[in-house]
């Protein structure tokens, strides 16, 4: 996926296929990917700080209700998408060693199942 990586001392520019560019400031290193899961995290934290508002305000429980599904939802669909790059990953990395590939899958399966 990653075309070129060029670092500087203030920046790291990645340039992909598609024609994305992602600048990232020192020490902070994220594949395209992994920069969604972050940004999807990042409106998270977003809507849990909406939800504390509106406890504080002392909103209609149907708002807040309606607010904790849509945390809820979010929450699962990025650890959907965490879930879907590990696999690439996994697969990627288990060079054909079906036992070791089976052994990973199971493992990241079973913690999503867990958490929902």
């Amino acid at each position: 996926m990653l075309l070129t990586r060029v670092r500087n001392q203030a920046w790291t520019i990645f340039l992909t296929r598609r024609n994305f560019l992602a600048i990232y400031p020192p020490r902070v290193c994220m594949t395209p990917e992994r920069k969604k899961v972050y940004d999807r995290l990042k409106r998270i934290e977003g809507q849990i700080r909406g939800l504390q508002r509106l406890i504080e305000k002392d909103a209609p429980c149907i708002d807040i209700l309606t607010q904790v599904a849509a945390v809820t939802s979010a929450i699962k669909k990025t650890g959907s998408a965490v879930l879907s790059n590990y696999m690439k990953t996994c697969i990627e990395e288990s060079g054909g060693n079906a036992k070791k590939l089976h052994t990973d899958l199971h493992a990241a399966l079973s913690r999503v199942i867990d958490l929902s």
